[in-house]
């Protein structure tokens, strides 16, 4: 076991001048020449099977059109099952395990914010962008068949440009179609009070994931953001169904379990990174929470 999580950053050997990679997974699994790898897949094709299921923390975001054969893909101790039509995404800083299926293939995108952002002008394309949320629903899409049909066309047009063209601006625009059609097809699982909502949610949202390891009070949050409590907790009903402070706990309950699963780090240790001053403070914490200890559930998820 690691003393931490793998960080995966993403690193294109020989396209350094865009931050995207579109290869398929059975591609993904097979040794492959260091040169013309991305970080990610240049630790895979260094690593055992055994490894390569190993927790990853990646540093860029991943969609995933699977086409062939069926599975488990893990994302944040969800298992999320996956069968041809299945269209899945990692967003940048979720923690994965790939579940080996030699069967199984899909298509795959490997792309930063900064691919997709190239300029100003771009930010409201995927401002608020559903899709990449990690907090909101499954980040699973099982598409019908005309959907399955539309989307496989563009991963396959994407990838062949990718591959013939040196036009970052041609696969900007494949890469956002893809997002748009997805962020579509998951904005029909909303209210539209929680779309409303959204926009601001995401303030609260982004400063909960920068200072979780700092604060876990609420109003420290408020303060931040220039609003009250109030509206913090009317943010985080409409658009997640909890509290504000039941949005904060569950993010800090997240980093606990990843650090108690993925690492070997001591409990003094996960403490401080997750913003108790005392081991005892986060044993009792996680307690009220979870009603085990993190020593049991340490033990139970290995």
């Amino acid at each position: 076991m690691s003393s931490q999580i793998l960080d995966i950053h993403f690193l294109n050997r020989t396209r350094t001048a865009i931050e995207l990679d579109v290869l398929t997974l059975q591609q993904f699994y097979q040794p492959r020449s260091i040169h013309s790898m991305t970080a990610a897949q240049m630790t895979a094709a260094q690593m055992t099977a055994a490894q390569m299921t190993a927790a990853q923390r990646v540093h860029f975001n991943l969609a995933m059109l699977f086409t062939h054969g069926e599975g488990i893909h893990t994302v944040d101790f969800q298992p999320h099952l996956y069968q041809k039509q299945t269209l899945l995404f990692v967003a940048a800083n979720q923690v994965q395990q790939f579940h080996i299926n030699p069967t199984s293939d899909a298509f795959m995108i490997l792309f930063t914010r900064a691919f997709l952002y190239q300029g100003q002008e771009d930010q409201p394309i995927l401002q608020h962008c559903r899709i990449l949320d990690a907090s909101l629903q499954s980040p699973r899409l099982q598409l019908k068949d005309d959907d399955y049909q539309r989307f496989l066309s563009l991963f396959k047009e994407i990838l062949r440009e990718y591959k013939t063209t040196q036009s970052a601006q041609l696969q900007q625009d494949l890469l956002r179609d893809i997002l748009l059609r997805a962020e579509h097809l998951k904005q029909t699982e909303s209210t539209p009070g929680a779309l409303a909502a959204y926009p601001e949610f995401i303030r609260f949202k982004d400063k909960v994931e920068q200072d979780f390891a700092q604060t876990h009070n609420v109003k420290d949050y408020a303060i931040k953001l220039g609003v009250t409590p109030k509206l913090l907790n009317q943010w985080t009903q409409t658009v997640v169904n909890k509290p504000a402070k039941t949005f904060v706990d569950d993010r800090v309950i997240l980093e606990i379990k990843r650090l108690l699963t993925h690492t070997d780090l001591p409990i003094k240790i996960i403490a401080e990174q997750t913003g108790f001053d005392e081991p005892t403070n986060l044993i009792k914490f996680y307690k009220q929470r979870c009603g085990q200890t993190p020593a049991l559930f340490r033990s139970q998820s290995r």
